[in-house]
């Protein structure tokens, strides 16, 4: 399974986490951009439902290192009302060209 459909992911905005000459080794840009976010996590899928042909849904935790459930909370001075935290994060995989790719993008934090 391939991390991520080339075409929903903006690689450019992606590649300011890399030096210049890995920007075109998208698998070294998406190392970077994890490592950098801290968002370089294990999943741990908790549903998988087909959503259409060859398309199916996941609702997936993160697990840090230690083995604990991922909580992504509020950031940029937003509060908890404004931006809950949450535990549980839905992708979307598509089988493209015989492999199944996952199309959402990784998680942001700025």
């Amino acid at each position: 399974m391939k991390l991520f459909s080339s075409d929903e992911v903006d690689w450019e905005n992606l590649g300011i986490y890399s030096p210049a000459e890995e920007t075109n080794n998208k698998a070294k840009v998406l190392e970077n951009y994890c490592k950098a976010v801290q968002t370089c996590l294990k999943a741990k899928i908790l549903e998988a439902k087909q959503t259409a042909n060859y398309e199916y849904n996941l609702v997936v935790q993160f697990l840090n290192k230690d083995g604990s459930t991922y909580i992504f909370g509020p950031c940029c001075g937003a509060t908890e009302e404004e931006m809950p935290s949450k535990d549980k994060f839905d992708y979307t995989v598509k089988k493209i060209d015989n492999a199944f790719e996952v199309t959402t993008p990784p998680l942001y934090r700025p």
